[in-house]
């Protein structure tokens, strides 16, 4: 597991990391290669879950991870890089499947992102979840 993760982030790709520095000029290229390498997280994170076959966790994107979000946007519009990355690492293709039912009054919301924040936790470590989930949304607030 942690091998393919450790292989995952040795990718790089500058024409994906100069797009978006360019796409969001706020954002210089250093943080946009460190946007770049969480967002490689983010995707094996996505696929191990779907290994882990875990029925209790749903890993989704809200407002807090956004930047990651933006991110893996901008990855998916060099679809040849997207696919044979997925590929290569997964075995598979990575689907963006926006949540439309994404609702924070929604009953289920609380503990979805509580399990997803625990397996986050157990996969990665405080270190990441707390940059994906506290000091992002402060340093690249998109909502404005």
């Amino acid at each position: 597991m942690l091998n393919i993760l450790n292989e995952v982030m040795l990718y790089n790709n500058d024409n994906i990391i100069n797009k978006f520095t360019k796409d969001y000029d706020k954002i210089s290229l250093y943080d946009s290669q460190i946007i770049f390498k969480e967002t490689l997280k983010w995707l094996w994170l996505c696929n191990e879950s779907y290994l882990d076959k875990n029925e209790n966790v749903n890993i989704f994107i809200y407002e807090d991870s956004l930047i990651i979000d933006k991110m893996w946007h901008n990855f998916i519009l060099f679809t040849k890089d997207y696919h044979e990355f997925c590929h290569k690492y997964f075995g598979r293709f990575i689907h963006h499947e926006p949540n439309v039912d994404q609702d924070k009054e929604n009953i289920y919301f609380e503990r979805d992102l509580t399990n997803m924040y625990s397996y986050i936790y157990d996969k990665l470590g405080e270190e990441t979840l707390n940059l994906w989930f506290r000091e992002f949304p402060e340093k690249y607030n998109l909502t404005n």
